[in-house]
């Protein structure tokens, strides 16, 4: 059996395939996902319209970011090797016993004791990756971007005739493990797409220059459903094709924004057609749409963004059952960043679910921009439960 149960989770959290709420990239990751107001032109994927906002020198920009967030993922992966290891030394101790050391009652309950302490434990993440190529103007921008989105969970459930299984062991000498009932079971989807952004300027009387953007895209959704007890658990049968489903079609993104003096406003709705991918288990997981208002100030190289999403966002929330993979969540972010003449960039941001489903966030972020040619971009997101995640970008500008 292998040692490390849900790995296919953990694999999944760092698949180049790979938060159903919005893209995030290094840059904004550090903000609590802010960008949608504050960002340019290399931050399209936050706001196609972006990618009218430049300097007189910029042509072209080229990034390739990763980024992942994943709970309690250390402390359930050790709970499930001490199972494990549990279930085998029980094996033996009943099926081959030592006269001197037989079976005890003992031995019977600490395995049925870290077997229900598995019925409360759980793995969640969240993963993108993407690669992008933007080419900024005010009359027509556009960009193309190579990329996708992941969210995993996996579940653990105790079965009380384990219980009678286990102690009915001692007196007939005799387990098989593979006859336990408590499952892992693990669920995840992932979105993939190809997009072209496109973007202009234009102005409007007294208000002044709006741009508008739009991200017309192909997308990929894949589910992945496994579930075993947990003698049977195997993280190398994940991927088989019986425990996946998928579905192709298009979508788009639009995106506005607008600046007068330090001031800048910005508002973007993603996945503006809805999309549903059916499970192999017959649950239908929704792609609903976006909508995103941002707002931000810029003086003297600090910027300060709240970005707020205007509905909530119940993508991929399984009906009946919001436990069972995600749930509603509706986020507030606020992000802030000093520019250290442009060649440091500091990062700090706060994240709140206003739906109270999920706990609050707080990052960090670094960025490196020597000569506003080259840039490294690092996050770190920090929350309860364990709950860690991290991002890298790397850029270079023509």
């Amino acid at each position: 059996m292998n040692s490390k149960i849900l790995a296919g989770c953990g694999a999944l959290l760092i698949s180049p395939i790979v938060l159903a709420d919005m893209p995030m990239d290094a840059r904004s990751a550090g903000m609590a996902g802010t960008g949608i107001a504050s960002g340019d032109f290399t931050r399209a994927n936050l706001n196609p319209a972006l990618l009218t906002r430049f300097d007189d020198n910029d042509d072209f920009y080229l990034k390739l970011g990763i980024w992942a967030q994943a709970r309690d993922f250390n402390d359930t992966i050790d709970d499930v090797d001490a199972v494990q290891d549990l279930l085998n030394d029980f094996e033996a101790l009943v099926n081959h016993p030592d006269p001197n050391n037989p079976p005890s009652e003992a031995d019977a309950r600490s395995l049925i004791d870290a077997l229900k302490a598995l019925d409360n434990d759980t793995i969640d993440g969240q993963a993108n990756a993407e690669f992008a190529f933007y080419s900024p103007s005010e009359n027509l921008a556009w960009g193309v971007t190579i990329g996708g989105q992941l969210w995993a969970k996996g579940d653990f459930s105790f079965a009380q005739s384990d219980e009678q299984l286990i102690n009915n062991a001692l007196t007939s000498g005799d387990f098989n493990q593979n006859d336990i009932a408590s499952e892992g079971l693990a669920r995840a989807v992932a979105v993939n797409e190809i997009s072209l952004s496109l973007a202009t300027r234009f102005s409007v009387p007294v208000i002044g220059g709006i741009a508008v953007g739009v991200t017309p895209k192909v997308q990929r959704l894949d589910s992945y459903l496994y579930v075993a007890n947990i003698s049977n658990y195997d993280s190398d049968d994940y991927f088989d094709d019986q425990y996946m489903t998928d579905t192709t079609g298009f979508n788009f993104d639009v995106g506005a924004h607008a600046q007068i003096g330090p001031a800048m406003v910005g508002l973007v709705a993603r996945n503006l057609i809805s999309r549903d991918v059916v499970n192999v288990a017959g649950e239908k997981l929704s792609l609903k749409p976006t909508v995103t208002a941002g707002a931000a100030v810029d003086i003297v190289g600090v910027s300060l963004e709240l970005d707020i999403d205007l509905i909530e966002d119940k993508s991929f929330v399984i009906n009946g059952a919001e436990a069972a993979f995600l749930k509603p969540r509706q986020w507030a972010r606020l992000g802030a960043e000093v520019d250290v003449f442009e060649f440091i960039q500091l990062r700090a941001g706060y994240r709140n679910d206003m739906s109270g489903n999920y706990d609050d966030f707080y990052t960090v972020g670094l960025g490196i921009s020597p000569f506003d040619t080259v840039t490294i971009d690092l996050a770190g997101e920090f929350g309860q439960n364990d709950e860690l995640g991290g991002a890298l970008q790397l850029g270079v500008k023509f």
